[in-house]
């Protein structure tokens, strides 16, 4: 009999929880200011050459790995962070989200991290690309970490 009284709480209890939870307030979320989102165009934009030329510089690292030629690696770890790292700021960025800026100050450091990788092997032309990428990122998050 105990079993059935316990299992008729826990329905019960199942029941009101989606009730307490709608009577909750919402978190408060970072308002989305107007014209941020214009202002991180051209941080968009070069975020988003970055993936794109960070993308074709993985693809070549890691068909040298494939060759066992382990010269690119790291390169293919450089690349694969900037490739994660710019998607993230791109899409902020594209929202006008109030964290982008932020965000920018670490994307900085990753794009002349790997534009240093990127140096080392500036006679392929994958690399040449990502590492130019990289710079006009970096220059772009400068512009607006200030």
């Amino acid at each position: 009999m105990k079993r059935r009284s316990f299992v008729a709480a826990m329905g019960a209890a199942a029941m009101a929880a989606p009730v307490a939870v709608a009577q909750q307030p919402p978190a408060k979320i970072p308002a989305q200011q107007p014209g941020l989102k214009a202002r991180y165009n051209a941080l968009a934009e070069a975020s988003s050459l970055c993936v794109t030329t960070g993308q074709d510089c993985l693809r070549r690292a890691i068909s040298q790995l494939a060759a066992k030629d382990s010269s690119l690696i790291d390169c293919a770890k450089s690349s694969s962070d900037v490739v994660a790292a710019c998607g993230a700021l791109a899409a902020l960025a594209a929202a006008g989200a109030p964290f982008a800026q932020a965000f920018a100050r670490t994307v900085a450091d990753l794009c002349l991290s790997c534009k240093k990788d990127c140096d080392r092997f500036a006679q392929i032309p994958e690399c040449a690309a990502l590492g130019a990428a990289c710079a006009a990122c970096a220059a772009e998050c400068q512009k607006i970490t200030g």
